[in-house]
């Protein structure tokens, strides 16, 4: 009698003790979730402003980069995507090819030292790189959010709750080539 009463006794802590680290384990993705969307929500926020300078920087390199045209037609194209994207997985993805693209034209630059002298290109690359400035401290914020909720839901045990619940991998924002040397401004104007 007594031995039947320990074992549901301990089976009961058993089942309590799951119960409880597995609500702890779906707040804590909950929270990591949370901190990944106010972490794009205000990235998004630069990048919608860097978003409104493209057309500008589009219109000041057309009539010196004839040879790059198909770069500054896919930064357009990709830009007025990123505007229909619907929600933040595809925009990430947009993103990504946006930056990528914005790479190929601070290279081509330095071919146009015409382009460099012109006014409205000069003060659009002013613009350009204090956004790019503010994107990247936001970028490394999201980033370190997506990093913490990846580690987390693949830790073991944490991962069998956070598979039930749906949890999933979220993208990181890749930073562009051009910004991983150690150039002192993304868009230099020498």
């Amino acid at each position: 009698m007594v031995s039947n009463l320990v074992i549901f006794s301990v089976l009961g802590f058993i089942a309590l003790a799951v119960g409880l680290y597995s609500i702890g384990v779906y707040n804590a993705v909950v929270r990591l979730t949370r901190y990944i969307d106010k972490n794009f929500a205000n990235l998004e926020s630069i990048l919608k402003q860097r978003h409104d300078e493209i057309p500008k920087l589009v219109s000041a390199c057309q009539a010196y980069m004839q040879h790059e045209r198909g770069t500054l037609t896919e930064l357009t194209q990709l830009r007025s995507a990123y505007d229909r994207a619907r929600g933040s997985e595809e925009k990430i993805q947009l993103e990504n090819q946006l930056s990528g693209a914005l790479g190929k034209i601070k290279v081509a630059v330095e071919a146009y030292p015409d382009l460099k002298a012109n006014e409205q290109f000069t003060l659009a690359m002013t613009r350009f790189s204090a956004l790019e400035i503010s994107i990247n401290d936001q970028r490394q914020l999201f980033n370190d959010s997506v990093t913490q909720h990846n580690i987390y839901i693949k830790e073991f045990p944490a991962l069998l709750i956070a598979n039930a619940v749906g949890a999933r991998e979220r993208t990181m924002l890749a930073t562009p080539k051009a910004e991983q040397t150690d150039h002192p401004a993304p868009f230099p104007l020498q």
